[in-house]
């Protein structure tokens, strides 16, 4: 049996004890709208799609999508988190092996850095228990 997401009741009452969780749902999709030549969705086999895994230290596997010069790099956290997250990041994984400097958005706050090559690939960030990341990697 197939199910759809938008057949899915929403309990709106409880939206208010939810708002976080729904603004980052709704931060996620624009997102998703925004990076839709990167993040498109898998019309076709996945060995066409320009998906990689990334390492990290989170227990999830993280992994990134690209187009061009520019990857989306996702990453979360369980429940027991650590309180850095570090991304093993192959620049030649993600189709950006012939750059040498990179700028790093976090998607998720806006905030952005550049990094060189020997930095991105042991990015280190902030994180903890049941976190998202998303990072936007462009290479300059």
């Amino acid at each position: 049996m197939k199910c759809c997401l938008k057949f899915i009741k929403m309990d709106w009452p409880s939206l208010n004890n939810n708002m976080a969780f729904f603004n980052q749902v709704k931060q996620l999709v624009q997102i998703r709208k925004t990076y839709k030549d990167i993040l498109a969705p898998f019309a076709g086999p996945l060995n066409g799609v320009n998906l990689a895994k990334v390492a990290s230290n989170a227990g999830l596997q993280a992994y990134g999508m690209f187009n061009g010069n520019t990857a989306i790099v996702v990453a979360g956290t369980k429940d027991n988190g650590p309180s850095s997250l570090t991304l093993q990041i192959s620049p030649s994984d993600l189709g950006l092996g012939s750059y040498k400097a990179f700028r790093v958005t976090n998607l998720m706050n806006g905030t952005a850095q550049t990094l060189t090559a020997a930095q991105i690939k042991a990015f280190t960030v902030p994180s903890g228990p049941y976190q998202l990341h998303v990072y936007k990697i462009t290479g300059q």
